[in-house]
């Protein structure tokens, strides 16, 4: 019997291997996505943000008459070119400004008089340009601020310090391989569920729905092979693409992060943040990985074999993925579940909580029991149907 599923098996990845799409998408793609898809996006945007930040953006000013002193302190800030304007609203939206400043009448007579008044920035939130320079715009103006409050405390024989009796700096604690593990644990389970996804997905409906569609699974049935062996030839074949692919996928992203190729792997202060998974953890996940990837490779191929068509498997295979990615984005998310029994229970989500928890080196193992267990229970049930399914004459003859 184990022969017989071997032969499939190897005759599976044979043939899929022998396409070279499928050999980069399953292969190539998930090893090189990260390092060079992310990579390049984030040289393209970190150069837009450096050009925006270092030309010259056109301001608007309403009002500088009220305020001479302050017209020519602002006049001398070099990125920022001012435009007379009488609309707060029209000139930002027609993109003639990306911001405007406005100045209220009397507002230095005020100011000397030791009155508070206000200065107001009008932006939209909608265009990073707007943003950027109602940024500059209030830098500019707090500069300004401190300035002249510095100078009415000179003019009075006030020490200046005492606008600011003491500093407060923040200090994280947090050890560099600690927080390269909090990275890791935010991002590897969900670039494994879903690249595991996009291995088991391909492979799933070109072996199924795919070999109805080219009239070849009818040659294969008359084969001297029961249908438990030809279905666990093929879960095999699904099985180890989706392993592959999604291993491939988070070895990608870790190298990508260890050469700083990432914008995480390039946030300033982390130049010693150290990448590691212990080995006990690494052990405990691949456990996990092997009824997780049973219970996906047994649901996609159900839902294949169903479908009349590849291009209907593949319809139904897509809102699966739609599915498993909600509970996946968890380990991006900030907030800090535990694998309770309701949580554990809940396929996709237990994993990526138990792989989170893992990777950062704080889990507690009975929490990782019960996964396992849940995770064990959904891959038997989901096996046992994807069984009785394959077993119908009319689910493989449906045309």
């Amino acid at each position: 019997m184990m022969k017989r599923i071997r032969i499939v098996f190897k005759k599976e990845v044979r043939d899929l291997i022998r396409d070279r799409r499928t050999l980069y998408s399953l292969v190539v793609l998930p090893l090189l996505i990260y390092p060079v898809f992310i990579g390049g996006i984030q040289k393209v945007v970190s150069r837009m943000i450096m050009r925006e930040t270092t030309t010259v953006v056109d301001v608007g000013i309403i009002g500088k008459t009220h305020a001479p002193r302050l017209w020519n302190y602002l006049q001398a800030e070099p990125l920022l070119r001012w435009i007379d304007v009488e609309d707060t609203i029209a000139p930002i939206e027609d993109k003639e400004v990306e911001a405007i400043i406005k100045i209220p009448e009397g507002f230095e007579v005020q100011l000397d008089k030791g009155v508070t008044s206000e200065v107001k920035i009008f932006y939209t939130n909608t265009r990073f340009k707007s943003q950027a320079a109602a940024g500059r715009v209030k830098d500019v103006l707090d500069r300004y601020r401190k300035d002249y409050v510095n100078k009415v405390l000179q003019a009075k024989g006030v020490d200046t310090t005492v606008v600011e009796p003491f500093a407060v700096i923040k200090q994280d604690i947090t050890p560099k391989k600690r927080a390269g593990m909090f990275v890791l644990g935010m991002i590897v389970p969900y670039v494994f569920i879903i690249m595991m996804m996009v291995g088991a997905m391909h492979t799933a409906t070109d072996i199924t729905a795919g070999e109805k569609e080219r009239g070849t699974l009818e040659t294969i049935l008359t084969a001297p092979l029961t249908r438990t062996e030809l279905l666990l030839g093929k879960w095999l074949s699904v099985l180890f693409f989706a392993l592959v692919t999604g291993m491939l996928a988070v070895i990608g992203l870790v190298i990508a992060l260890k050469f700083r190729l990432t914008p995480i792997g390039n946030i300033p202060g982390t130049e010693q943040i150290g990448f590691y998974i212990s080995p006990g953890a690494a052990g405990l996940i691949l456990v996990l990985v092997v009824p997780l990837a049973t219970f996906l490779a047994s649901l996609l191929i159900t839902v294949s074999i169903i479908a009349k068509s590849y291009r209907e498997a593949q319809t139904y295979a897509s809102i699966i993925m739609m599915v498993v990615i909600f509970p996946a984005m968890v380990s991006m998310l900030p907030i800090d579940l535990t694998l309770r029994p309701k949580i554990a229970a809940i396929p996709i989500l237990n994993f990526v909580l138990a792989m989170k928890q893992l990777i950062m080196g704080e889990f507690e193992l009975h929490g990782i029991l019960m996964t396992f267990g849940f995770l064990c229970m959904w891959a038997v049930i989901m096996f046992v149907l994807a069984y009785n399914v394959f077993r119908r004459e009319e689910v493989l003859f449906r045309l």
